[in-house]
């Protein structure tokens, strides 16, 4: 296989992954969603229940 044709298949590759993921994201867009309630669960936690739930790394 030459260079060129190496090329063009990458290309065709490429071309074919941009072409599902465009797809996908069209036609899930409502079944994605931001979800806040995670990120909030983190910020709510304080640094001595984060560093007691660290394992031990000095054992």
């Amino acid at each position: 296989m030459n260079q060129q044709t190496s090329d063009q298949k990458w290309q065709q590759l490429q071309a074919h992954i941009e072409g599902f993921f465009s797809q996908a994201l069209a036609n899930d867009a409502h079944r994605i969603e931001y979800k806040p309630r995670f990120i909030a669960q983190l910020m709510e936690m304080s640094s001595e229940s984060y560093e007691n739930e660290l394992p031990d790394m000095s054992k």
